[in-house]
């Protein structure tokens, strides 16, 4: 600081100090909160890449995604037998109906309280999310077919039997599922575990509904 002959310095240079410190303490406050916003949105832009606004399960592309490492990490591991990845594909049986009889607010009720059923019966390491309308996968990693087959019959008893009251309506709800398992013939890498699902469910579905079927 520039001193006078005295060696205090000038009133005016400790004015100007000062007056710069009042000036810049509101600025960094200022760059703080926009900075933390600035976290907060990507956060948010993060969140709505991959959960599902409405059910907040992971959306498609994060449950694609999630099998791709599974099935890479499956394939890198050093074992003579790849720990085996299972999927569950679940449909809502009849749903369209439940929208068209009671509203699609009804809809979403019943597909949030599905999920929440899948949810607080998933493991820690299991992935549940929403496929696509009614149509949800749950991704069971170190997981065989037959223990995938008995995990989905226990989902399917529970969905038959929560209750959904909307508008002072009980809404019964079942389900039909499809099993599949890597490795195993056929599937190779995710596009197949999904479409081996997808076909075990289709038979479900053709077959009866609110059943279980493994490929």
């Amino acid at each position: 600081s520039p001193v006078a002959d005295n060696g205090r310095p000038f009133d005016g240079w400790m004015a100007i100090r000062m007056t710069v410190a009042f000036i810049l303490a509101p600025l960094i406050y200022l760059c703080i909160l926009a900075m933390k916003r600035w976290a907060e949105r990507e956060n948010l832009y993060l969140e709505m890449s991959t959960i599902d606004g409405l059910t907040r399960l992971s959306n498609r592309n994060s449950l694609i995604t999630r099998g791709q490492e599974e099935i890479r990490r499956a394939r890198a591991a050093d074992s003579t037998t790849l720990p085996p990845l299972a999927c569950i594909m679940i449909d809502l049986d009849h749903f369209k109906q439940i929208n068209d009889t009671w509203g699609h607010h009804a809809g979403d009720e019943v597909l949030v309280a599905a999920s929440k059923v899948m949810m607080e019966n998933a493991r820690p390491n299991d992935e549940v999310g929403r496929y696509g309308g009614e149509e949800f996968a749950v991704l069971l990693p170190g997981t065989t077919l037959v223990q995938a087959k008995l995990i989905a019959e226990r989902l399917r008893k529970r969905i038959s039997h929560m209750a959904v009251e909307v508008d002072g309506q009980k809404i019964e709800v079942t389900a039909s599922l499809g099993v599949a398992c890597y490795p195993s013939p056929g599937v190779e890498a995710m596009s197949d575990l999904l479409k081996t699902a997808d076909k075990a469910l289709y038979e479900a579905k053709e077959t009866g509904r609110n059943k279980v079927v493994s490929a």
